[in-house]
């Protein structure tokens, strides 16, 4: 019970001292990746959902593991409550974690040192059945490993460290030390006309244009007002209009409260009330599991149509449609700025980003386009286009078996 960390052969902290030394190392390693900053800028850092349920899981796993079950589980689903994110303490996750967005990640299984996740993935059971040292039919993932956004591990398998798992990978076999899995990255879909026009109609302007240039405006609370009404406007128009308890109804969905907290909170950061930005981001956070930080630039009548897993960073369009699950933010290179913050897109106005479409690097969205359901931006996307990606295989089953006649002639009779 005494051991040192670099003793613990079973990636896991035997003692109160040793689960907070796990956390510190996690804890560090994301001021670490965030390139330092001030006291208070820690304490934020700290009450972000990404930091506390690394927190509550140290606790959870270290009572586990001295026999407290109940009271692990306990401190799980209060946990899992409180962030939204499910890590059950059966699990077992080295030093050094960090979670970058706390939408959609799950972690049954083993999980190195050092290992990173986006966000909208994780890993877990499936298909593949066996003990591989993640626990039966879990995962085994080795140190440095990076997870993608939406990225996924299912089933008994290794997962080697050093690994790459790209935005939206399924990986359902071993992977050796080194290796990147990557997914399909969305292609542009024409459609029957070959008239190339059709699908790049000349836009007004360029894309984006204007953003950058407002980006960092401050805002009055008059055009505060004005944008959230545009955001409610859009909300009943998508739904039909309705009588006066429908729109309260609506209102009150974690969608709509989503944006309107993000207005608030962008107008206070724009005003240079930068802390109340921060308190105000951190409850719209946890209240609606929406990410959308006061840094994000987005313009009038945007429209979020589930909440679930939606994260936003960069500057957006006028008439924006957000599908659940949508992604827009920094990719793995951050060093090119191209007006909406170190490694962030533009879009620009009436996109819509179907279900898991995600946009990460500094990219332009063309005015118009659209991105299908699981679609990966990682280029330019031109005014118009529509960006699909390749359709799950339908695998074919084998024939139903023929009754014998007897059971035909009593099925007819």
């Amino acid at each position: 019970m005494k051991k040192s960390l670099e003793a613990l052969s079973d990636n896991d902290p035997h003692t109160f001292r040793q689960a907070m030394a796990f956390f510190s190392a996690d804890f560090s390693r994301l001021v670490s990746w965030l390139h330092g900053g001030a006291a208070h800028h820690r304490v934020y850092w700290f009450l972000l959902p990404t930091v506390q349920v690394l927190f509550w899981f140290r606790l959870a796993r270290w009572l586990y593991l001295i026999g407290w079950r109940n009271a692990a589980r306990v401190l799980c689903l209060f946990n899992q409550y409180i962030t939204g994110i499910e890590i059950p303490p059966t699990s077992s996750i080295g030093p050094g974690c960090v979670i970058s967005h706390a939408e959609g990640i799950v972690i049954c299984g083993r999980v190195g040192a050092r290992c990173t996740l986006s966000g909208s993935g994780g890993i877990g059971g499936g298909a593949r059945a066996g003990d591989v040292g993640g626990g039966p039919g879990l995962p085994w993932v080795g140190d440095d490993v990076l997870f993608g956004q939406g990225a996924g591990v299912f089933g008994a398998v290794r997962i080697g460290s050093n690994v790459l798992l790209g935005v939206n990978s399924l990986t359902l076999d071993n992977v050796p030390d080194g290796a990147t899995v990557i997914a399909p990255v969305a292609n542009e879909d024409r459609g029957p006309s070959p008239n190339p026009d059709a699908v790049h109609p000349t836009a007004s302007h360029t894309p984006g244009e204007g953003l950058t240039t407002m980006y960092d405006t401050p805002l009055s609370f008059a055009r505060t007002r004005t944008l959230i009404a545009s955001d409610a406007r859009r909300l009943f128009q998508a739904n039909g209009g309705g009588g006066l308890g429908q729109r309260i109804f609506w209102t009150l969905l974690p969608s709509f409260q989503a944006l309107f907290w993000y207005r608030l909170s962008r107008y206070c950061f724009l005003r240079g009330w930068r802390t109340t930005a921060r308190v105000i981001f951190l409850f719209s956070l946890y209240r609606t599991r929406v990410e959308i930080p006061p840094t994000t630039y987005i313009g009038e009548a945007c429209l979020i149509a589930h909440a679930s897993g939606i994260v936003l960073y960069g500057a957006i369009g006028d008439r924006a449609t957000m599908y659940g699950d949508a992604k827009i933010g920094g990719g793995i290179d951050n060093s090119v700025n191209i007006g909406a913050g170190p490694g962030y897109p533009i879009l620009g106005d009436d996109v819509v980003m179907g279900y898991r479409a995600s946009v990460l690097g500094p990219y332009r969205i063309g005015n118009g386009a659209r991105m299908g359901p699981y679609a990966l931006a990682l280029f330019d996307v031109p005014p118009g286009a529509k960006m699909t990606t390749r359709k799950s295989v339908v695998m074919q089953s084998s024939p139903p078996a023929t009754p014998p006649p007897e059971a035909s002639h009593a099925i007819k009779s």
